[in-house]
């Protein structure tokens, strides 16, 4: 059964095949993850056409520390691919200790899966 699914897996030059957010295609084609000015990492990408959402790391403390976990997966939609947060961003503690980009890789990774749109 491996071999069959090796067999059909898109090539790395032809990633284009992924028609669908599977476990394959996931797995071939990681996301950019890029730092923003206060050097949190972020992945911005394009969930519908014209329709960009941005997914980063926030560390908080003191009272913005709200759930006691320091680290926080924010989520919001930016005007364009280049563009900064627009809107209200939702914030989720990170209970887990994964390292900050495979929180970011499995949060968008899902949302694609679920929604339907090509993974970044």
């Amino acid at each position: 059964m491996f071999d069959e699914w090796e067999s059909t897996k898109p090539s790395r030059s032809n990633l284009s095949e992924c028609k669908f957010p599977d476990a394959a295609c996931i797995i071939e084609r990681m996301v950019k993850i890029q730092k923003d000015g206060k050097g949190q990492p972020y992945i911005q990408w394009e969930q519908a056409p014209g329709g960009w959402k941005r997914a980063w790391i926030q560390t908080k403390s003191g009272e913005g520390d709200w759930a006691g976990t320091k680290r926080y997966l924010n989520v919001v939609r930016t005007a364009s691919a280049e563009g900064g947060p627009s809107g209200n961003a939702t914030d989720f503690p990170i209970f887990s200790e994964l390292p900050d980009e495979q929180v970011l890789e499995a949060f968008v990774a899902a949302v694609c899966a679920v929604t339907g749109c090509r993974m970044p």
